[in-house]
């Protein structure tokens, strides 16, 4: 079984397309991961962390550099591994940050109710 690197992240399907013919052109056969999920759900893609392009390990590198000549050097990721404390600091910000949206749009909703019920009571 063959072994595939991350050697790219897109926030949006449309990003990933040209990124994929460029592969393909090359011969270098490739995975993509959360691509359905993103063009389902477009918002929930910075959460889960962007559309991700996996190549064979031993062509990352031939991979990479046709994506940096291609100008794709924003989307290339380094090729490192988390340590379980990084992990953990960026399960523990995702946390938050659902919370922090939770409660926005909890007292949005509720300013809006507040509003149309003081409308209403004005007339």
């Amino acid at each position: 079984m063959t072994n595939y690197t991350l050697i790219a992240t897109f926030a949006y399907p449309s990003e990933l397309t040209v990124a994929k013919t460029l592969l393909e052109a090359n011969n270098i056969p490739y995975l993509v991961k959360d691509e359905l999920t993103v063009q389902v759900h477009n918002f929930y893609s910075n959460a889960i962390g962007g559309i991700k392009l996996e190549v064979p390990d031993a062509r990352a590198q031939e991979a990479i550099d046709i994506l940096i000549d291609s100008g794709y050097e924003n989307f290339v990721t380094q090729n490192e591994e988390l340590s379980n404390e990084q992990r953990l600091k960026r399960q523990q910000y995702a946390r938050l940050l659902k919370i922090i949206i939770s409660v926005m749009f909890s007292l949005g909703l509720a300013v809006v109710v507040w509003l149309l019920y003081y409308l209403i009571s004005q007339q």
